[in-house]
């Protein structure tokens, strides 16, 4: 193996990272898509949706439970949210923000989920919770946790039970650290917002329970003809939860699977560059009675090994690659019995082609023909140069998709957000509503808070708000105006300090008064031109109970869901009228986060706030969906790009030697330096030629399949297909610059002697 040492570690190179990408992509899809949900009869659980006339998918309500319950079609149904709150343990202490699980009573249940400790609550069951086996662990240690009494928002409540440490949520993006009952006084007696995930164990056959819901979404239609009902959907929960994972799937197994296949076409070039190099040693085996089984079980030991070294290595590279994917994905028993099982197949395969060459080895036309080991025949090249063109080929295609996905994060970079970013930081409250219990209490709590802030020096301004710009999707609830239909806007809550802080410009009108004498409204531009409707306009709208408020200010768009989606009709309530929990607040600050913990403690010393960070991290994780897919085809793109690199400089190499002789005559004949260079390096160009022209056909179509990844950017960009042929250019130079450089500098007199 000393000879052909460099053979082997590009060979045993080469097939790691074929492993790996495809372990990890393997890993992540088995994790994510295709390892069974963890609950009892799992094929049983569906979700339920709300659909809306505009054929829009929503969650459901509250309301719509015992409607559920009635059908007679699910073993059991619940409805839930999780929500953050403050805890506290059974002897006080700083507040912990947990997360909680607020859902009606068979819920757990409907899972499949049991305690390991105590029991779960009944509907309603006031001032009890269950925890987490490690929020037990936080908040109680060594000690007996049933029965004690911990402090959530201010608010006593008992511990019940306590779940074991697999037990997990629907809610994938989120932690579950608690479970408490879903108050029927909050989300009772209405049929909008449909806030409320609804899931469902099936009795019988999902046709006959879709067909009940049809029935009964015919009936809500009757009952309640301004709900904007559309009708009723379920959806299995496997492919509820997992199905948004399974487009970044697909595109990673696509890549990966491009990939691979440049990969063994290298592998099928090293292969037959070293079968030329060993052409007269095998023939001189053959004549001295070795036979074919004595060279093909060579040709599977030296096979082994380089599958060996390559799947050990690709194992290691998967886990690498894995920690780099934000899905939570570990490795796993089977993503080393994937990478072994690729090595193993690996070593069957890699000996065939050597083995076919090897049979059709001619012994007497071997020994009497005697040429270069490097230089094999024209049949060999014109194999290699077909190699080469189906590496560049889908190096283009892979360059191409890259390319285009970089250009629309370009565009989507370049769009004005419409509010300030700059020395701006955000962060969560969790209210002790034990404390804030009223209206009023609440009203006259933010207030104090944006004082607090705005005492401290280097902060500037300071506001709050329900939601953020770049929120994400939300349902739109509904409104009217009077005598008319309904329809829907996004709703927000905020103070004037809001609008401030992140720079949203006052278009016309005024914002909020500290006093008013009616409710009042501000709206974005997007709900003026879309309704016609602006100053003094009165709209009616459910708050608990149904209220009307007028418009009295119209401010600046700012896209809510995120920077490639238009914004929507927004209203703004003055939270002096609708003060709730749950706000966010903002603040402008040269300091950084400094500062901003003491001004909440001053507010009151029992609030903890959540994750305080950069607004210009709130906007980068709005864009971090098409940076992953971005970082991933780069990454692939670039892998590609080398690969076939090798592949071509291979080809140029075994070319330019075995022309050598050539050359020399061209250069005693008087060619000069510059024209060998111009030889080589256009013999270079023309070999990538084929491919380029063939890859470039093949993106066009890949592209398609990227459309929904676009935005402001078409299949055919001529940015990003120029940087494509100009990339591929300059890898055919690169790659045939070392050869010409070796061919120019050869002495004619030397290799003609």
């Amino acid at each position: 193996m000393r000879r052909f040492s460099g053979f082997f570690f590009l060979a045993a190179l080469i097939l790691a990272l074929a492993i790996g990408a495809n372990t990890a992509v393997f890993t992540a899809a088995e994790s994510l898509i295709l390892r069974p949900l963890p609950y009892r009869d799992a094929h049983q659980l569906v979700a339920i949706h709300e659909v809306l006339r505009t054929g829009a998918e929503a969650d459901t309500t509250l309301e719509a439970l015992a409607d559920y319950q009635r059908t007679g079609v699910f073993q059991s149904v619940a409805v839930g949210r999780p929500r953050s709150f403050g805890f506290q343990g059974p002897n006080g202490g700083a507040v912990q923000v947990f997360i909680a699980g607020m859902v009606t009573q068979e819920w757990l249940p409907a899972l499949g989920i049991a305690p390991a400790e105590g029991r779960l609550f009944r509907e309603n069951e006031p001032n009890v919770v269950v925890l987490s086996a490690a929020s037990r662990e936080r908040l109680f240690g060594a000690e007996p946790a049933l029965g004690r009494t911990v402090a959530i928002n201010s608010q006593p409540a008992t511990v019940i039970g306590i779940l074991p440490p697999h037990a997990r949520d629907i809610w994938n993006d989120q932690r579950i650290d608690a479970w408490v009952p879903l108050s029927h006084a909050d989300y009772g007696g209405r049929r909008d917002p449909r806030t409320l995930s609804g899931i469902a164990r099936l009795a019988g056959d999902p046709a006959q329970a879709q067909a009940a819901l049809n029935v009964l979404a015919q009936q809500w239609s009757q009952a309640y003809p301004t709900h904007r009902n559309g009708g009723l959907l379920l959806r299995d929960l496997r492919q509820e939860l997992q199905g948004p994972y399974q487009r970044p799937i697909e595109l990673l197994a696509a890549g990966a699977l491009l990939l691979t296949l440049i990969a063994f076409a290298n592998l099928a070039h090293l292969l037959l560059v070293q079968f030329e190099r060993r052409r007269r040693d095998l023939a001189i085996r053959i004549s001295l009675g070795a036979r074919l089984a004595d060279l093909a079980r060579a040709f599977f030991a030296e096979s082994a090994l380089i599958a060996a070294t390559g799947a050990a290595a690709g194992a290691v590279i998967a886990v690498g690659l894995l920690r780099l994917v934000p899905f939570g994905v570990k490795p796993s028993s089977l993503t080393f019995a994937f990478a072994a099982g690729a090595g193993i197949l690996t070593a069957l395969l890699l000996p065939l082609l050597p083995l076919w060459q090897t049979r059709r080895l001619v012994l007497e036309r071997e020994m009497r023909e005697g040429g270069p080991a490097v230089a094999g025949g024209r049949r060999s090249h014109r194999v290699r140069a077909a190699i080469v063109a189906a590496e560049v080929a889908v190096s283009v295609v892979l360059l191409t998709g890259c390319l285009l996905l970089a250009r629309s994060l370009q565009q989507v970079l370049a769009v004005d957000p419409g509010f300030e970013v700059e020395q701006v930081y955000r962060f969560g409250l969790g209210i002790p509503e034990g404390r804030y219990n009223t209206d009023a209490k609440m009203a006259a709590f933010y207030p104090r808070l944006e004082a607090e802030l705005k005492a401290v020096p280097g902060i500037s301004a300071a506001g709050v708000g329900m939601r953020l710009p770049l929120f994400g999707n939300s349902t739109n609830p509904r409104f009217n105006f009077p005598g008319e239909e309904p329809q829907t806007a996004r709703r927000n809550i905020a103070s004037n300090g809001y609008f401030e802080t992140l720079g949203i410009g006052l278009r016309d009108g005024r914002l909020f008064r500290t006093t008013e004498a009616e409710n009042v409204a501000v709206v974005n531009e997007t709900f003026v031109r879309q309704f016609g409707r602006g100053l003094g306009q009165r709209f009616q709208f459910q708050w608990n109970t149904p209220q009307q408020a007028t418009i009295v200010g119209v401010v600046a768009d700012v896209p809510q869901v995120s920077l490639d989606v238009a914004p929507l009709p927004e209203i703004y309530l003055n939270i002096a009228q609708f003060p709730i929990e749950g706000m966010q607040v903002v603040a402008r600050t040269r300091d950084g986060a400094n500062g901003l913990a003491e001004a909440l403690r001053r507010a009151d010393p029992d609030l903890e706030s959540i994750k305080p960070e950069p607004m210009s991290v709130w906007v980068e994780r709005s864009v971090g969906d098409r940076r992953l897919t971005l970082s991933i085809s780069a990454g692939l793109a670039l892998l590609a790009i080398a690969l076939a690199g090798v592949g071509l400089y291979g080809v140029i190499a075994s070319l330019a030697a075995a022309r050598h002789r050539e050359m020399a005559l061209r250069s005693a004949l008087g060619a000069s330096p510059a024209d060998i260079l111009r030889l080589v390096l256009g013999q270079a160009l023309r070999l990538t030629l084929p491919g380029l022209l063939l890859g470039l056909g093949a993106a066009l179509w890949f592209a398609d399949l990227l459309r929904s990844q676009l935005f402001g950017v078409g299949a055919t960009d001529p940015l990003a297909l120029g940087g494509v042929v100009l990339g591929i250019g300059l890898l055919a130079l690169a790659a045939g610059l070392l050869p010409a450089l070796r061919a120019r500098r050869a002495d004619p007199a030397q290799t003609l002697r």
